[in-house]
Order: structure tokens, then C-alpha cells, then sequence
């Protein structure tokens, strides 16, 4: 079926796409709002920059056509041939040490191994690509004191050993980068890192013995298999510890998903608002810059192999718990959650504190004795989590937070026991619990805290009034603003802090109103009857 086709029944008020063959298709930049692509196969499909929101992918199958599976075959093909080819000269540069004449060769061959010692340590031990560098800063330093060395006793020697050793250094580089290529294929399909791996030993056992020169046939292809045998199972490892998303190896799972994704499926920069991914799988996928508030990932296949960038599925954690909803005891503590759709999900005991949960849903999650404190929920929803035993020490609501038919019987206020060793239980009482809808009518606010800050722009010098004289020219200016807006009364001042020579006011408003309004009129009261009072003084 032609995009065209889906478009035109999508105009007609068609919605239902289920388990049609989309594959290669293009709907850049469409809207497609609530269509149901449930169990479709969109492999290669372009949704770019596309409206999808509250659309439904239940089961779908998303990453390459088959065409491009094969090319990309071809290409890991092609690459193991060239990493084959670099193990050959880095094999022959490291047998050079069995070489009994001339003293350069072996000064090249020792050049070679202390530039694959160093860097199998460095890449174990930190990642591939500071491995590149130790080995590269490690070979230089090594090959110029041994070629000194030698220039010391015969000129030529040792300017050919300073030389070739660079070289070494040059393709050991080559190889490292090629090599951390295959290692990021490996982490896509393991299958095919293996098949390379054998490709590049191969080319790397007969191509040595056959170009071994002064070197043994039979030392030169020992020394081939091992160099080619150790790269290779140093690139497999370290895939699977990128896999893991280890940030040592960020750059090698970079690479490899972007290898594997540029011709995948694309949602990239499209609105997934309310989209429905459970159980479907995303091989291939790029979801780079995606809106993903409240998107379901139930049980969805191969998060770990798509393009993630700039969304909350970077976190591999993160990923876990929204693919599985179980963040039991887990540590989330300063996560990015912000829109992450988490309804039902069992967050008992776990460690949210500093966690953005804004614009997220929780709805029926469980939340016993989970740690909120200082959590950011603006806008989050609520609506039937159980909450008993959580710490809401400092944590951040608003007015659009939704907390409809909460079930807790006690919460505490402090993260920490006091100096009463108390954690400020709430309700106060031991015995005592909250009865169904206290929750929501303590906690829900229908009102936003506005702050203003009023300037003493008067001669501060000269003007000598008390605190009481503030206070009492802060009340004449609020009492303009309560004048002017029926839906602020005296009730709703709930602090009035002196700072230096200014004044902080903070006055509840409800959500609709205008506060940059209500600010400038306060500012202007606030001005003229400080004026005035200046001028009865002097």
C-alpha cells in the first residue's frame, strides 16, 4: 500500500492501520493523531517530525528491510577485509622481534608490542578510545628513545627505527579505530561481530605468512592469529560492556547504533505524546529529539538498539524501569522522568529524591515508602497511587498535579529524624490515619504561591522608617491589589520578609491570574506611598 493510500483514508476519518505492510514507507511531517498501527510492520517506515500523538504501535515491527540488512552484511564484510588487512602489518611489525638482524627490526618489533600492551590495558580499564590515545602517546615516547638509542651507534639504524615505529604506531591506531567499528556491530547482532572477527584472523594468518619476509612463515602466522585472536575478543567484550551501557564505552555504542540505524525506522523529532509502544519491537530505530511524554514501552523489544539521544530513555535504568515497571528498592534519585508513563508501575522503598516527575503518570502506581523529597511532580497525576509511608520532605507540586483518590494512610514530612528524632509523621499522631480524601484536600492546591519583590527606590539615607512604617506602606499597597481583584483577599498575603532595603511579598493567586499584572500594580502603589511617606517625614 502507497502512503498516499494511508493518507487519504486517514483524511476520510479512517483510524485503523492494524497489521498492514508498511514498510519504506514515507509519512514525513503528516499528522496521523490516534491511528492504530498495531501490530503493522513500519521496518524502514519514515514517521520524521510526524504528529502522532495518542497513536497506538502495540506489537509493531519497526527497523531495516531486508535489502539493507544485506547491505548492511556487506559493509561488516568489507570492514573485517580492511581490519584483516591492518592486523597483517601490525603482526609483521610485532614479529620483527624474533628477527636476529638487523637490531632495528627488533627495536621496531618491541616499539609494536609496547604499543598493543599499553593499549589492550589502557581499553580494558577506561575504553577503547583512550586506549587510541595512551597507545599512540606510549608508542612515540617508546619509539623515539629507542630510536635515539640507536642513532647513537649506527645513524641510519636508528633513524629507520624512529621512523618505522611511527608507522607501527600509525596502523596500530588504525586498527584500534576499525576494530572498536566491529566491536560496535557486535553490540547490534552478535553474530555478525563473530563472523567479522573470523574474516579479519583469517586474512590476518595467511596474509602475514605470506608477505613474512625476513620473518618465519610459521612464527609470522602465530604471531598473525594471536594479534588478530586478541583484538578480536577484546572488541566482543567490549561490545557487550557497551551493551550494558557502560560509559566507558559510550562512543563504541554510538557508533554502532548509529551504523545500524540509517536506514531503520525513524521517528525522529516526531510527537509521540500518548503513543503506545508495548510489546512492539524497535530494532533500528531512531528516536533521537522525540517527544515522549507520557509514550507506553510496556514490554517493548530492543530499546537498547535504537538512537536515544536527547529523550529519558538514555538512561539505561531509566529504560528498565519504564519497560518493565519495576523500580522495587532502585535508586532513581536525581532521574530525569519527566513525562514518563509509569502507570501501575511498583516503585516501593525505591529512591526518587530530586527526580523530575513532571508531566509524568503514576496513576495506581505504588509508592509505599518511597523517597520524594525535594521531587519535582508539577503536573504529575496521582490518581490512585498508593502513597502510605512516603517522604514528602520539600517536594514540588502545583495546582495542575493530580491527586484524585490517593490511597495513604500517613506520610513524612522529613527525610531525616530531627533533633526530636522525629520524621515529622503525618498525621502527628502514632495511632492516627487519614481518612479517604484527606490526602487530596491537604495537599491539592488550587492556588499558586506568587512572589513579588518591591524595590525601596526612595533616598534610603534620608528616609528613616521603621520596619513598622514598611509594613504598614506594603499593607496600603496590598490593599490596591485587593481592591482591584475580587479573588485576592487579606487571607491570601502569606508572607511579608524584609531584604535589606526591599521587601519580598508572597501572595496565593489563583492559577488563572495574571501575576506579571498583579506585579506592576503592586510595584506602583508600593512606589507612591513609600513617596509619600517620604515626604510627611522630611
Amino acid at each position: 500500500m502507497q502512503a498516499s493510500e494511508i493518507l487519504r483514508r486517514y483524511a476520510a476519518g479512517d483510524r485503523n492501520f492494524q497489521r498492514m505492510n508498511l514498510r519504506g514507507l514515507s509519512f514525513k511531517g503528516q499528522n496521523l493523531s490516534g491511528a492504530d498501527f498495531s501490530r503493522t510492520d513500519i521496518r524502514g517506515t519514515n514517521f520524521r517530525g510526524a504528529d502522532l500523538t495518542e497513536a497506538k504501535f502495540r506489537g509493531a515491527i519497526a527497523g531495516l528491510q531486508a535489502r539493507w540488512v544485506i547491505i548492511f552484511w556487506a559493509i561488516v564484510g568489507l570492514l573485517a577485509a580492511l581490519l584483516g588487512v591492518c592486523f597483517v602489518w601490525v603482526s609483521l611489525f610485532a614479529a620483527l622481534i624474533f628477527e636476529s638482524s638487523p637490531t632495528s627490526s627488533v627495536v621496531i618489533g618491541w616499539v609494536s608490542w609496547i604499543v598493543l600492551v599499553v593499549f589492550f590495558a589502557i581499553a580494558i580499564w577506561k575504553g577503547v578510545l583512550a586506549g587510541v590515545i595512551a597507545g599512540v602517546v606510549m608508542g612515540v615516547a617508546a619509539g623515539n628513545v629507542m630510536g635515539v638509542m640507536m642513532f647513537a651507534v649506527d645513524f641510519d639504524a636508528g633513524v629507520e627505527a624512529a621512523f618505522v615505529g611511527v608507522l607501527a604506531i600509525s596502523v596500530a591506531g588504525v586498527v584500534t579505530i576499525i576494530g572498536a567499528v566491529l566491536g560496535a556491530i557486535a553490540i547490534h547482532e552478535v553474530l555478525m561481530g563473530v563472523i567479522a572477527g573470523i574474516i579479519a584472523g583469517v586474512i590476518a594468518i595467511y596474509g602475514t605468512a605470506a608477505i613474512h619476509g625476513a620473518v618465519g612463515e610459521a612464527i609470522a602466522g602465530v604471531v598473525g592469529g594471536a594479534v588478530a585472536g586478541a583484538f578480536v575478543l577484546l572488541g566482543l567484550y567490549i561490545s557487550q560492556r557497551a551493551m550494558k551501557g557502560d560509559p566507558r564505552d559510550t562512543l563504541i555504542r554510538n557508533i554502532a547504533i548509529a551504523f545500524a540505524t540509517m536506514r531503520g525506522t525513524s521517528f525522529y523529532k516526531a510527537d509521540l505524546t500518548d503513543v503506545d509502544f508495548s510489546i512492539a519491537l524497535l530494532e533500528s530505530t531512531d528516536l533521537r529529539e522525540a517527544i515522549l511524554t507520557r509514550t507506553c514501552w510496556k514490554n517493548t523489544e530492543n530499546l537498547d538498539r535504537i538512537q536515544l539521544d536527547n529523550t529519558i530513555l538514555e538512561n539505561p535504568q531509566v529504560r528498565e524501569l519504564l519497560k518493565t515497571g519495576n523500580g522495587y528498592g532502585k535508586s532513581f534519585q536525581n532521574a530525569n522522568l519527566r513525562g514518563a508513563n509509569l502507570q501501575g508501575a511498583n516503585l516501593e522503598n525505591a529512591n526518587l529524591k530530586q527526580a523530575d516527575l513532571s508531566e509524568a503518570i503514576l496513576c495506581d502506581a505504588n509508592l509505599k515508602n518511597t523517597d520524594l523529597t525535594e521531587a519535582l511532580a508539577i503536573g504529575t497525576d496521582f490518581t490512585g497511587a498508593y502513597l502510605t509511608g512516603a517522604c514528602l520532605e520539600s517536594w514540588k507540586i502545583s495546582p495542575s498535579t493530580i491527586l484524585d483518590r490517593v490511597d495513604c494512610q500517613y506520610v513524612f514530612l522529613l527525610e531525616h529524624p530531627n533533633t526530636n528524632n522525629s520524621r515529622e509523621r503525618h498525621p502527628h499522631l502514632p495511632n492516627k490515619t487519614f481518612d479517604p480524601g484527606d490526602f487530596e484536600k491537604l495537599y491539592k492546591q488550587s492556588t499558586n504561591p506568587g512572589q513579588f519583590l518591591l524595590k525601596n527606590r526612595t533616598n534610603h539615607k534620608a528616609f528613616h522608617g521603621t520596619f513598622q512604617t514598611i509594613i504598614e506602606t506594603v499593607q496600603e499597597a496590598l490593599q490596591t491589589i485587593i481592591d482591584e481583584n475580587p479573588e485576592i483577599t487579606w487571607d491570601s498575603i502569606q508572607k511579608i520578609e524584609r531584604k535589606g532595603e526591599d521587601v519580598l511579598v508572597e501572595i496565593k493567586v489563583p492559577k488563572i491570574t495574571d501575576k506579571a499584572k498583579i506585579e506592576r500594580t503592586l510595584d506602583i502603589a508600593y512606589e507612591s506611598c513609600m513617596q509619600k511617606k517620604y515626604k510627611d517625614e522630611m
